[in-house]
């Protein structure tokens, strides 16, 4: 699968946040935010992207923060 980025990506760098400082924050490992960023894997925790919504103050939508 091609490596693009998301717009949860675009959530995070908008905010000025590092990944290190959300992954702190919402306990979502590092990797796994990178991979969700990146979407470089097709296993999506539901619970971690549930995580980033809420912290994130976002609705849950999975295609909308994916692009899938």
């Amino acid at each position: 699968m091609a490596t693009k980025t998301t717009r949860l990506m675009a959530i995070r760098l908008k905010r000025g946040e590092t990944r290190q400082k959300v992954s702190k924050y919402t306990g979502v490992p590092y990797s796994t935010l990178k991979r969700l960023e990146l979407r470089s894997s097709d296993l999506i925790n539901v619970r971690y992207l549930r995580d980033l919504c809420d912290y994130y103050d976002e609705p849950f939508d999975v295609a909308k923060l994916l692009g899938v």
